[in-house]
């Protein structure tokens, strides 16, 4: 963790403000919470793009060997070669480049005409991620893979609407002893474990504390 970025991203966020309104607090303050998790620890062992459909070995292999070719005519030009070596060194680039298009459009070619097909038995599958750009490590999300109307039922179940406890008719009254002081919130702060990885919310226990 670069704990200078941490702070100067606390005090960024500060500048913001908190909107008014429990949900909406609790809403922008998560937000805020995981962009200084971002920005003062970046995520690691995630790829630096999200994955192509298209993408495979052979045309990482040829990406790889296309950029040492583009910087083996770098390093020559630098160094002043003979006009003949840079150009030897330009057809091997040219020739790089023409593998590597060539590969990608028929990994496209080929794969395009199988999530044509995929449309019919799994149209929630590989081609819908493609379209919606949702296509990311991990798999779909398990929300993209229910019926709707299942994904309604669990969210109603799990986050009723009604302000009463499920079988009662004790509508919920607010108490001042229900209220959360800033001490209390320093306090829970505190025993929160610094070295404790990141949960599902994206938020790493040090940015807590």
């Amino acid at each position: 963790m670069d704990s200078d970025l941490l702070e100067a991203a606390a005090i960024f966020v500060a500048w913001c403000g908190i909107p008014e309104g429990a949900v909406q607090g609790a809403v922008r303050m998560d937000q805020l919470l995981r962009d200084i998790s971002d920005v003062s620890m970046p995520r690691r062992g995630l790829p630096r793009r999200p994955s192509t459909y298209w993408w495979n070995q052979e045309i990482a292999d040829l990406r790889r060997a296309c950029n040492a070719c583009r910087r083996r005519l770098t390093r020559a030009r630098a160094s002043g070669a003979s006009l003949e070596s840079m150009r030897g060194l330009w057809d091997a680039l040219r020739e790089a480049r023409r593998s590597l298009r060539g590969a990608i459009y028929c990994s496209k070619r080929r794969l395009w005409s199988e999530l044509l097909s995929d449309l019919d038995r799994d149209p929630w599958g590989l081609p819908y991620r493609v379209v919606l750009r949702k296509l990311r490590v991990g798999g779909v999300s398990i929300v993209e893979v229910l019926p709707p109307e299942v994904v309604g039922d669990i969210v109603g179940t799990l986050f009723p609407t009604s302000s009463s406890p499920s079988g009662t008719d004790v509508p919920f009254v607010w108490r001042d002893e229900l209220a959360v002081t800033t001490e209390e919130v320093l306090e829970a702060g505190l025993k929160v474990k610094s070295r404790k990885a990141p949960g599902p919310d994206g938020i790493a226990g040090i940015v807590v504390r």
